[in-house]
């Protein structure tokens, strides 16, 4: 078998196993067990392909639904982030050179530079928007450095 514990589910280690099975099997005793068992070959070949199919068909879904619940949490953590700077109070400008401070205070690397010129023709909408990502990145950076 060449499935690794802890690396797939019971179900799908089941049917690796199964599919290994077959795949290796010499076809003399896969006749030999079609002709003890009295199973018709079209039959069995149907149900195989169902059962293949419908396993496959699961699997996707699963995946599916593990990039869903990851990426419904991503949006949260960003909805959260954008509720973050409405605590910001005052001078959108300020606060936002404060969380470039901050940033920076806390080891990371901020080049706003080409943006922070042009900082005065901006609209708080704008600055607000450069916050989020800000933001989105820093949490991004401190995700990356979780174990």
């Amino acid at each position: 078998m060449t499935t690794k514990p802890g690396k797939t589910s019971p179900p799908d280690a089941l049917l690796e196993q199964a599919i290994e099975f077959i795949a290796e099997a010499p076809e003399e005793q896969f006749l030999q067990y079609l002709k003890e068992t009295g199973e018709n070959p079209q039959e069995l070949s149907k149900m195989t392909a169902d059962a293949v199919a419908s396993a496959i068909k699961a699997f996707g879904q699963r995946q599916l639904a593990a990039a869903r619940a990851e990426q419904e949490r991503k949006l949260a953590s960003i909805e959260a982030l954008r509720a973050r700077i409405s605590t910001y109070g005052g001078n959108v400008r300020t606060a936002f050179s404060h969380m470039v401070s901050e940033a920076e205070n806390g080891g990371y690397k901020v080049s706003l530079q080409h943006r922070l010129r042009q900082l005065d023709d901006l609209s708080d909408e704008e600055i607000k928007a450069m916050m989020l990502e800000l933001l989105v990145v820093l949490q991004s950076k401190k995700d990356e450095n979780k174990p």
